[in-house]
């Protein structure tokens, strides 16, 4: 085998780990708040943050890294959404950083498409 081989072979290792990762955080903290008392309030929310566990794992999967974290970040802030509803903290929830990736991760995508 060549360095270069080898390189490549342990790069592909190195992002299916990472997006082993991704998969087994974001599905933890959708997880730890379904099993709250009263969880339906926050039930879309989980809903919407298992979602985006599943596109941060596709992104990495396609070596999209700064996607991959935002789409993890996403996640995160859903499931504490999720959290907070299910304690009817309604008013607590901060949508600005949210935003704020979501128009970052179309700023990306978009370059991604250009490149093609």
């Amino acid at each position: 085998m060549t360095k270069r081989m080898i390189k490549t072979e342990l790069e592909n290792a190195l992002k299916n780990k990472v997006a082993s990762i991704f998969l087994i955080l974001g599905t933890s903290l959708v997880c730890a708040g379904s099993f709250a008392d009263g969880a339906a309030n926050g039930d879309a929310f989980r809903a919407t943050a298992s979602e985006y566990a599943s596109k941060a794992e596709h992104a990495s999967s396609l070596g999209l890294g700064e996607i991959a974290g935002l789409y993890l970040e996403q996640s995160t802030i859903k499931a504490n959404a999720a959290n907070l509803a299910d304690k009817g903290q309604w008013s607590d929830i901060n949508w600005d950083r949210y935003h704020a990736n979501e128009g970052r991760i179309g700023v990306l995508l978009s370059g991604t498409k250009s490149k093609k």
